[in-house]
């Protein structure tokens, strides 16, 4: 189709293909024809053409209704471009007072720069003098610190002593409570000596008014109370000083009264040798024998 029969070019017909040709029906052909002389090629650059012609008006009239659509919205456009317009003039209105407001208040921000600035430096310098005072402030501070260091470890110690000092008092007070018992015990005991003088003293009268006619043995008897007396005195001015020999104080006073029994019991003999065996002198010997046992 592209190259077609002419007096400048060449074709090469296979042998079979002529007969084929030539016994083909006359529309075969004419197209083989066609063909052959170039006719084809065009026809189908006419249908290609024609093709883009229909395109084309097809576009044609798509952009006439798209200018018909602009034509309606241009009036739209105008009124847009016009606010544009005027919102360009505005904005550089705008611009320019807010150069000038820019402007003043750079004026203002540099005066106001300035002013914080000297502002600063004053802070600056006050800061520097606060720093040296909290420097030393800080200096005073350790030696605070180190001075209450060196109190608390006096107030521990202090303490210490003063723990010490209590658990001493509190000894010394279990000790004073244990002597102040042991003082009420012998309080007592000498309360209680003194009554058992009182009755020996008691006895020794009674032994006087009914012994009338044993006059030796009664001096002796008091003689040896006298002796008893003063050995219960000694025993209670011990008693007072030294409490713990609180029990000596009792044998010896258990002595003491084995001696008034044995001197009973000596008067007894002595009255009955004098009397002969008489009865009233041992009956009233015997009766303070039985009393003081």
């Amino acid at each position: 189709m592209g190259v077609g029969l002419g007096p400048d070019s060449y074709a090469i017909i296979e042998q079979g293909r002529i007969g084929l040709i030539l016994s083909t029906k006359p529309m075969e052909r004419r197209a083989i024809i066609e063909e052959a002389a170039g006719v084809t090629k065009f026809k189908t650059k006419k249908r290609l053409a024609e093709a883009k012609l229909e395109s084309s008006k097809v576009n044609l009239s798509r952009v006439n209704d798209i200018v018909v659509e602009v034509e309606k919205q241009l009036g739209s456009l105008k009124r847009q471009a016009a606010k544009a317009r005027r919102y360009s003039e505005i904005r550089d209105q705008m611009r320019g007072i807010v150069r000038q407001m820019l402007a003043g208040k750079a004026r203002e921000l540099d005066g106001e720069a300035e002013r914080i600035g000297k502002q600063l430096a004053e802070l600056t310098a006050a800061e520097t003098h606060h720093a040296q005072e909290i420097q030393q402030k800080e200096g005073e501070q350790d030696s605070l610190n180190q001075r209450i260091y060196t109190l608390d470890a006096e107030l521990r110690q202090n303490q210490n002593h003063l723990n010490l000092t209590a658990l001493e008092v509190d000894r010394s007070e279990n000790r004073i409570a244990f002597n102040r018992q042991r003082t009420e015990e012998l309080a007592g005991r000498h309360g209680q000596i003194a009554a058992e003088i009182a009755e020996a003293a008691a006895r020794a009268a009674e032994w006087d008014s009914r012994n009338a006619a044993q006059q030796q043995s009664v001096i002796a008897l008091r003689d040896e109370s006298g002796v008893i007396t003063e050995r219960v005195k000694e025993l209670t001015a011990r008693a007072e000083s030294r409490g713990a020999q609180i029990r000596d104080w009792e044998l010896r006073i258990q002595a003491l009264r084995a001696s008034a029994s044995e001197a009973g019991r000596a008067c007894y003999v002595c009255m009955a040798s004098r009397n002969g065996g008489g009865g009233a002198g041992p009956s009233k010997c015997g009766a303070a024998e039985t009393r003081d046992e």
